[in-house]
């Protein structure tokens, strides 16, 4: 049989307080195997069933060390201490209960950010290029002054291919005036026209002539999945025309 254990509390082998339940537990080690005897509410029902199983299973070995025997005070007063925290941890448990209610029912109030609730939410001054909240609203995600900006003047989302650019290169500054939406095909476009060196068979960007075929090619984007190809022509000039109405 096992000998009791330096932690007890008790002061009975085999019978202890079991923190899951809140109840006291009496069970029994016969031949290296746990015998359960159950949960009770009271420490004397616990010791008395524990005594009973001494008695059925041959008594109480010695090899269980010194048993403490304390008096009926003692146990009493540490079973009231243990009921005393059982309360304590119930009344945490109602206050987790209700601090976890209020975060539901503050989480029904959160909305999506859509077009409309940004356009009654915020108000644009274009002379000042302050952003001011006119209406408490929650959203899911705080939006983004891109996304203000957009919604106000626009009346939509701006794509992922779309960028707000500043003429005076500060980024706090959103008066009307130093606002640039642009996107970056067109700024890919720009720079194209920029770093283009024209030659006999390469006039302009994106124009080139097809020995092949005879003919003036024209296309419009990156090479690969996004270029778009604009036709065969016999003419440079109307390649040329072609590639400016796609720019536009």
């Amino acid at each position: 049989n096992a000998h009791m254990l330096k932690t007890n509390t008790s002061g009975v082998c085999g019978v202890g307080w079991h923190t899951g339940k809140n109840k006291w537990q009496a069970r029994i080690t016969i031949n290296h195997k746990n015998i359960h005897l159950g949960y009770f509410d009271n420490i004397q029902e616990a010791v008395c069933v524990r005594k009973e199983a001494e008695k059925k299973y041959g008594g109480f070995s010695k090899r269980h060390g010194k048993e403490k025997r304390y008096p009926p005070s003692k146990l009493l007063a540490f079973h009231e201490k243990m009921l005393n925290s059982r309360r304590v941890k119930n009344i945490s448990k109602k206050l987790i209960k209700k601090s976890t209610t209020k975060v539901k029912k503050s989480t029904k109030k959160v909305k999506k950010i859509t077009v409309k609730r940004l356009q009654k939410t915020y108000n644009y001054d274009p002379v000042s290029g302050t952003i001011e909240k006119k209406k408490a609203t929650r959203f899911e995600k705080t939006p983004t002054k891109r996304q203000i900006l957009f919604a106000l003047l626009k009346d939509r989302f701006p794509d992922r291919n779309e960028i707000l650019l500043f003429k005076n290169g500060n980024k706090n500054d959103y008066a009307f005036d130093n606002l640039i939406f642009t996107s970056l095909d067109k700024m890919n476009l720009q720079l194209s026209m920029k770093n283009h060196v024209p030659t006999e068979t390469n006039p302009y960007p994106g124009v080139s002539f097809m020995k092949s075929k005879g003919k003036w090619r024209a296309r419009i984007g990156k090479a690969g999945k996004n270029q778009k190809y604009l036709g065969l022509f016999d003419t440079k000039e109307a390649a040329i025309t072609a590639r400016k109405k796609a720019e536009q």
